[in-house]
């Protein structure tokens, strides 16, 4: 006899959910190592000694993403594409910061460092311990500031350590604000060029990814050049613009997830008929559906269309009387108990007695039709 049916054909939740971490956390660490990499080459460039909280941050969220990697790849992926969202930035800031700020500045810090260890008082000694602590953006905005106050310890005008505390805290209290006015409006400046790099990373992550059906990965990168057109316009804001990365993103886990997900579906599939005896053709994709096709030579044909969404159409022709049914029945129940598949609303279209491998309007051409 003859059967065509369609059912619900999932994986269990546990083993997609394992296919989603282990999806998660392959994509945040290969992140992950491109952020480490770029910290190291910011670290070679002096940006410590420019942007040394900013640094301080993205060190601190790098330490993060590594600790949760294994235990909570999810929440190292939020960390990773937070770090997304700025880490462009620090390179521009940190590049302008040393073009702007004078180079005496930094050398000032430095000196101060060493003359520290000579200094004639405890005056002096505590105006270059705190000198040398700052960074070259704060010292360049209180340069002068500083300097009255070294002026001043050497006339005699200042002489106790807590007078020099209490000058120098409202003196670097100020520039501390000035600096930070100053970063802000830089990376104000950049934040179209920012946005643009962090669409240009995902862009080239998603044209990266081994899809099985290549108009999803299009429709995924025309998403993401129609988020950079808003962008350019100026009529979103730039954290809307990263949510709309954030969703690209989620879109494009939840796509490989399925199609992972239906690959483990198809070696089950090929699996229990290659060990009962079928050849096997090898998969296609047709119409956004992987179709599968095995024979024995007796004349038993069995036919498959697996779509991502968990919905199965199959055939069986060639059989003698109820032989196709216990096949099926047998395959279902190794599905379920070693390939952890839960099948469901199971509706079967056509039964047909005879042994007719084509019914009318019925090809290989046209395997499945629609689900």
């Amino acid at each position: 006899m003859s059967q065509e049916a369609e059912l619900v054909f999932a994986l269990e939740q546990r083993r997609r959910e394992e296919l989603f971490r282990a999806r998660v956390s392959n994509k945040t660490r290969e992140f992950y190592m491109r952020y480490q990499d770029q910290y190291n080459d910011m670290c070679s460039q002096g940006y410590l000694d420019y942007i040394p909280e900013e640094m301080s941050r993205l060190a601190q969220d790098l330490d993060t993403i590594g600790n949760l990697l294994s235990s909570n790849p999810v929440a190292a992926r939020e960390v990773s594409q937070e770090v997304g969202s700025y880490i462009h930035s620090l390179w521009g800031l940190g590049r302008e910061a040393r073009q702007v700020f004078q180079e005496s500045a930094r050398i000032a810090r430095l000196e101060a460092k060493r003359e520290k260890a000579t200094a004639q008082n405890a005056a002096m000694s505590r105006y270059y311990e705190i000198l040398g602590g700052l960074d070259s953006i704060v010292a360049n905005f209180a340069a002068d500031k500083l300097n009255d106050i070294k002026n001043d310890i050497l006339s005699g005008s200042i002489a106790s350590t807590q007078e020099i505390e209490t000058k120098l805290t409202a003196i670097i209290e100020k520039a501390k604000t000035e600096a930070n006015e100053w970063k802000a409006m830089k990376q104000k400046e950049q934040e179209s060029r920012v946005v643009a790099k962090q669409i240009d990373d995902i862009k080239k992550s998603v044209a990266a990814e081994k899809f099985e059906d290549n108009s999803k990965s299009k429709a995924l990168l025309d998403k993401l050049e129609e988020i950079r057109s808003r962008a350019a316009t100026g009529t979103v804001s730039v954290r809307e613009v990263q949510e709309q990365i954030k969703a690209v993103a989620k879109e494009t886990d939840e796509a490989l997830i399925d199609e992972e997900e239906r690959r483990e579906k198809v070696k089950a599939i090929y699996k229990w008929f290659n060990d009962h005896d079928f050849t096997l053709s090898k998969p296609k994709l047709i119409d956004g559906a992987v179709v599968i096709t095995a024979q024995r030579p007796s004349g038993n044909k069995a036919q498959f269309r697996l779509t991502l969404d968990n919905k199965v159409w199959y055939r069986l022709d060639g059989y003698e009387g109820q032989s196709c049914l216990k096949d099926i029945s047998s395959a279902k129940a190794d599905w379920e108990s070693v390939y952890g598949i839960k099948l469901s609303d199971e509706v079967v279209k056509w039964q047909n007695p005879d042994r007719i491998l084509r019914r009318q309007g019925q090809t290989d051409s046209n395997i499945g039709g629609k689900m």
